[in-house]
């Protein structure tokens, strides 16, 4: 394991520091709990978080991959609510079930 620091910091400031990033990470997984809550509001699934959900939050364009994966299973859900909602899969043939099941890979946002 490195121990390197890429910032000369004292103890006070590492410690002050750590409490900064806590408190970051207790905000951010507060605000996933509520969106998880307000969509299974909607959906009988929440967000589904593994290890293909999260990418280099600090880097921007991976920080947009990460909203996009997430953004996509939301779709996904609401999409498949709307359609069951309205009954509209019961009006189906299999075909056009099975069309719409590969079009919901990709759902609209």
């Amino acid at each position: 394991m490195r121990t390197e620091l890429k910032e000369k910091l004292n103890a006070k400031q590492i410690c002050e520091r750590r409490d900064q990033i806590a408190a970051l990470l207790t905000q951010a997984l507060c605000l996933l709990g509520e969106a998880d809550s307000l969509l299974k509001t909607i959906s009988s699934h929440g967000l589904s978080f593994d290890r293909h959900t999260f990418y280099s939050p600090s880097d921007q364009t991976q920080r947009h991959r990460s909203l996009k994966t997430l953004t996509t299973q939301v779709d996904a859900k609401l999409w498949a609510h709307i359609l069951e909602l309205g009954q509209f899969r019961d009006l189906m043939s299999a075909d056009k079930r099975k069309a719409i099941d590969k079009d919901m890979e990709n759902p609209p946002s």
